[in-house]
């Protein structure tokens, strides 16, 4: 391993985290200017505090990093992936539900989120490694931006196969069904991913997710 200049060189060694991202939809709109940029993020930023707090993890063990309208969150090594989507997600999608419904249109808050696991490297810059650069593409993907404007919709998941392979469907609490199968084309990248509307009855987003259904094909389609 190359050493960095003035990094403790274990520190670079790459650590297996669940890698966490959220990104608000819509946070350039024209509605939005400054004033109300700054009080959006602000209450991202509490939002998900809130919950990941709420959810039993350690926000000051945690890996963050600003991404302008959005936020990278790199659980600590100790901490079960399994959290970060089950209760993680609810506890945020009922503080998104409660803003919103005070808030005016330009102020709401709709949020894609993505989940994958892998190495991730830090040095004194912050945090890299394809496992993050993998996280980013499925925050990205075209279907998750779609699954975002059904109606009533706050909050969007999208989880790598790695996650739902090891996670979702191997807990059945987590409602494996109401995840759709996709095939995200994202830059460089081509990969299956698992997209989900979290909600209080984990309903399917628009088909289940383990028959061969149109769905899947309509949900891409409407994508592209």
């Amino acid at each position: 391993m190359v050493a960095v200049p003035g990094l403790d060189p274990l520190a670079a060694a790459p650590v297996v985290r669940p890698i966490f991202g959220v990104d608000i939809a819509g946070f350039g709109h024209p509605d939005r200017d400054d004033e109300v940029q700054v009080a959006v993020r602000r209450v991202l930023y509490q939002v998900l505090r809130e919950a990941w707090e709420g959810a039993g993890l350690s926000w000051a063990d945690a890996l963050r990093e600003d991404r302008g309208d959005g936020v990278l969150l790199i659980a600590s090594p100790a901490e079960p992936p399994g959290t970060l989507i089950d209760p993680l997600l609810e506890l945020i999608r009922l503080r998104l539900n409660r803003h919103n419904r005070l808030s005016s249109p330009a102020a709401q808050i709709r949020l894609r989120a993505a989940l994958h696991l892998g190495p991730v490297h830090r040095d004194q810059h912050g945090v890299t490694g394809t496992a993050v650069t993998h996280m980013f593409r499925l925050l990205n993907a075209p279907q998750l931006r779609t699954a975002l404007e059904e109606p009533d919709t706050d909050l969007a998941f999208i989880a790598s196969q790695q996650v739902f392979d090891h996670i979702i469907r191997t807990h059945g609490s987590m409602g494996p069904e109401s995840y759709l199968p996709v095939e995200c084309r994202v830059k460089e990248t081509l990969a299956p991913a698992w997209i989900t509307i979290p909600t209080r009855g984990r309903r399917p987003l628009l088909a289940p997710a383990h028959e061969n259904v149109p769905g899947v094909t309509r949900l891409m389609e409407r994508a592209e």
